[in-house]
């Protein structure tokens, strides 16, 4: 048991260490669920008698809970996504056609950003105000015209990743904090 407690509590200062360092969002949220793994470990050792009691561990720092980087990572990607796909090189004459018509990249990306914004000013915030806070940010609202119809059908679909993002973003908050 004591051995088993060393390895993860070692194990858990290197997932903190690259959790700090992450800039991918994926990346991210895989070495949150980790460290919540580890602490589940822990916790399961310490309640079959296998490990002393642990000592309050360090609080989560910012840059172990800040998704600002991986964010911004994923809004570049996906800003780029919507301004190259009119140039598809696969794309029929008609779909091509479509895209000219139906579909403005730039309007897109502008409706896009503002749920990101509002995200990386929540993750600022101290875990507790950051929960408190989450439910009341704004969804990504397409414009609902026929002017970039492809569009608000993408960010219809893609507003839907956002918001789980910050769910997980959330439950994992609350387990780091507490």
């Amino acid at each position: 048991g004591q051995a088993a407690g060393r390895l993860l509590a070692t194990e858990l200062r290197g997932l903190r260490q690259h959790l700090r360092r992450a800039d991918n969002l994926i990346v991210k949220i895989s070495l949150a669920r980790l460290v919540e793994r580890n602490l589940q470990w822990q916790a399961l050792l310490y309640r079959h008698g296998l490990l002393p009691a642990v000592g309050e561990s360090a609080p989560v720092e910012l840059a172990e809970r800040s998704l600002l980087q991986p964010l911004q990572h994923e809004f570049a990607g996906m800003a780029q996504m919507f301004a190259e796909l009119r140039g598809d090189p696969e794309a029929d004459w008609g779909e091509r056609l479509q895209l000219r018509l139906w579909f403005k990249p730039q309007m897109t990306i502008n409706a896009a950003l503002p749920p990101y914004l509002r995200l990386a000013e929540l993750l600022q915030l101290e875990p507790d105000a950051f929960v408190e806070a989450l439910p009341q940010a704004a969804p990504m609202k397409p414009s609902i015209g026929w002017r970039n119809r492809v569009g608000d059908i993408l960010l219809s679909i893609g507003g839907h990743g956002i918001e789980q993002g910050a769910q997980e973003a959330t439950a994992s908050v609350r387990l780091q904090s507490g």
